[in-house]
């Protein structure tokens, strides 16, 4: 990273604004790549049925009915319904960088192919193709082959 930022920092690469954008696009794909470790402890739970707590996140399976249940500062920011395969996802009312890493990380881990993301301050959802993009809502359903809108789903509103 220290060898990025003193290209940066040069004058034959900070003048050119190519260069610059070259750069900054090959560091934010470098970091949006890193999950971070909570977040691998909390897909590992998630996948193999079992019940976890770290810090301010925490899994809970119920076997009963199959689902488990992924939390942050104790607010329910997803539940897997393992029988049907189906991801639901919320922000319980916090639109926080935090939660939307943890919802990303959930979302790698199902291999869904769709992310969350913001932009102006609003969020959405859309597939990495860019393709299909919606309005983020709370309970938005998450399948192996695509999502709800809330148009397709409208009984959470």
């Amino acid at each position: 990273m220290k060898q990025w930022v003193g290209l940066c920092q040069s004058k034959r690469w900070h003048n050119n604004p190519l260069h610059y954008s070259t750069i900054t696009f090959i560091i934010s794909s470098v970091t949006t790549n890193i999950m971070r470790q909570i977040e691998k402890q909390m897909n590992f739970a998630l996948s193999n049925k079992g019940n976890w707590s770290g810090s301010n996140t925490s899994v809970t399976y119920h076997p009963s009915e199959n689902l488990s249940e992924v939390r942050l500062h104790g607010n329910l920011i997803a539940w897997l319904d393992h029988t049907k395969q189906v991801l639901a996802i919320s922000s319980a009312g916090w639109h926080t960088v935090t939660t939307k890493s943890r919802l990303n990380a959930l979302l790698y881990e199902f291999n869904t192919g769709i992310r969350v993301f913001q932009k102006n301050f609003d969020w959405f959802v859309s597939d990495f193709t860019g393709k299909k993009k919606v309005d983020f809502y709370d309970g938005l359903l998450v399948y192996k082959d695509g999502f709800s809108s809330i148009q397709t789903h409208p009984n959470v509103a």
